[in-house]
């Protein structure tokens, strides 16, 4: 919703502008392997990438060793791209690895799984990137997710409540609705049949959104950092 959120405005206001600016996510969230997620999260660093670092390289038109190396290479770069850190790095040779293995076990396994329960293993083994992603450091990772597996602790309970989250939850899902691809779908049937309806719910969505931000806090991009 952040960078996703941001770049939408920066396409709206370059369209007012005159300029015509490429998607740069297109619900990243509804893919069903870790290639199609990347093929729809930040489009425009992927694409940078592809073309001047994974192509030159031989991109995947060379020899079983050669492809490894460009992979890891362009992930090792992108991991890089994001800050000097030790987790951003190994964030990047995460995916990179997460790719290897998709592409070795694709034919013989992945295509054989039900699309569900592969749309439910991207978005578990992506969700575990950000961890890494996100950490300041492998240490505060690794201490992250052992709590995730922690059943013992009501460490996560307690800490659930003390943020006082309810009035959030229809944000969660809308926000879920919206990052999945049968809301397109919905979007473009509604404003075939009551065009005028879209626009309103638009509308009604900004009014929420002006609301939600007088309200809160000073919340900085995530970003802003890159």
């Amino acid at each position: 919703m952040d960078f996703s959120g941001y770049s939408d405005m920066a396409i709206a206001i370059a369209k007012m502008l005159g300029f015509t600016i490429k998607e740069n996510f297109n619900k990243p969230y509804s893919s069903t392997s870790i290639s199609e997620f990347w093929r729809r999260w930040h489009i425009s660093l992927g694409s940078w990438f592809r073309d001047y670092v994974y192509i030159p390289l031989g991109g995947n038109r060379c020899s079983t060793a050669k492809w490894l190396r460009n992979i890891f290479i362009v992930w090792f770069l992108t991991g890089l791209w994001h800050g000097a850190n030790y987790s951003f790095i190994v964030w990047g040779l995460y995916f990179g690895s997460l790719l290897v293995i998709e592409r070795f076990t694709k034919d013989r396994i992945l295509n054989h799984i039900n699309i569900h329960i592969r749309h439910i293993l991207v978005l578990i083994l992506v969700l575990f990137g950000w961890i890494l992603f996100r950490s300041d450091n492998i240490g505060s990772a690794v201490v992250y997710i052992r709590q995730m597996f922690d059943f013992n602790s009501n460490l996560s309970l307690v800490y659930l409540k003390q943020l006082d989250i309810i009035y959030l939850y229809p944000i969660f899902i809308v926000g879920i609705f919206m990052s999945m691809s049968f809301s397109s779908k919905v979007y473009a049937y509604m404003n075939e049949k009551t065009p005028y309806l879209s626009d309103v719910i638009i509308v009604v969505i900004f009014v929420l959104d002006i609301i939600v931000m007088l309200n809160s806090s000073y919340n900085a991009f995530i970003y802003f950092n890159f």
